[in-house]
Parts: structure tokens; C-alpha cells; sequence
């Protein structure tokens, strides 16, 4: 067995308690940057739209992500780690990656061919941590963000099963 695993999270005592979890570790502030989740409700209600799976590191929860903004065989891919993952944040990552484009559905075909991420360029250390895990910088978006109530750029990258090998 691995020592990382990935949970599909639909049950809404997990999802709430991802929640909760993100808040105690004071990481979900930066994770919903754009002030859209206020709360555990507001949590729910993204999560009804999205794919959440919770990741876990020999047995221990240290974070969860999510795909959403579906395009086609695309989505914007979510991580959100709890320091607990520590030195493994970034093979969590890269295996997360892995998963959603290697991995197949029951008619073969690839579960997404790619994923697009948008960090804004105020928060350098995720755009450097998107780029460790595997994703592809494409390009700028002027004032593309709101962070504390401020426009800042938002950095556009992807990743795809070239750039995220088996």
C-alpha cells in the first residue's frame, strides 16, 4: 500500500470537517483567497460543485484537493495541505497530479487530459509550489485576482500528461 492515498470526500461530515481542519491549521484563508467561503456552508456549497478528494499520508489527513471549473476534459485543480504533510507536500502533490491525468475511467478513455491552475502572483510561494509539482506557467492575467480586497495579477499555469509523466 502506498503511503499516500486519495479519498473521493462526499460525505458532509468529511467535507466539514476538511473545513474545520483548513481553519485550525489557518490555511484556508489562503486557500479561498477570493473570500467566496466564509464558513463551513459556504464550503459545502463549493464542494457540491467539485470533485474533493482528501489526502492522507501514511494513515494521517494532511490536506485535501479539489477539481473544479469543468471545461471539457479540463478542470482547475485545488490543493490544500496541512503542515502535517511537512517534507511531503510536494510528492503529494506530484501524485495527486498523477492520478487525475493518468488515471482512467471504466471505458478507458483518461479521467482529464488536462489541469489549469490560477494563483495569484501575490502568493509566491503556491505559484512556486504549482511549478515543484508539475505545472507549466502560460501566462499572466492582469488584475486578475482580488486578495484582501485588493486586485493583484493572477498567474495562469497547467498541467497535462505531458508535463506529469506516469
Amino acid at each position: 500500500m502506498s503511503k499516500y492515498q486519495f479519498t473521493h470526500a462526499t460525505d458532509s461530515a468529511d467535507l466539514e470537517q476538511l473545513y474545520k481542519l483548513a481553519v485550525d491549521y489557518q490555511v484556508a484563508e489562503r486557500a479561498f483567497y477570493d473570500g467566496g467561503v466564509q464558513g463551513v456552508d459556504d464550503f459545502l456549497d463549493l464542494m457540491d460543485f467539485a470533485h474533493c478528494f482528501q489526502v492522507w499520508l501514511d494513515g494521517e489527513l494532511v490536506g485535501f484537493t479539489w477539481l473544479n471549473g469543468w471545461r471539457g476534459k479540463t478542470a482547475e485543480a485545488h490543493v490544500c495541505l496541512f503542515p502535517t504533510a511537512g517534507e511531503h507536500s510536494v510528492a503529494l502533490g506530484r501524485e495527486y497530479l498523477r492520478q487525475v491525468l493518468h488515471g482512467k475511467l471504466a471505458d478507458g478513455s483518461y479521467y482529464r487530459d488536462s489541469v489549469y491552475g490560477l494563483t495569484p502572483a501575490t502568493h509566491r510561494h503556491a505559484a512556486i509550489y504549482a511549478r515543484k509539482i508539475g505545472f507549466k506557467k502560460l501566462g499572466i492575467v492582469t488584475s486578475g485576482a482580488t486578495v484582501a480586497g485588493e486586485p493583484t495579477d493572477l498567474i495562469v499555469s497547467v498541467a497535462d500528461r505531458d508535463t506529469i509523466k506516469e
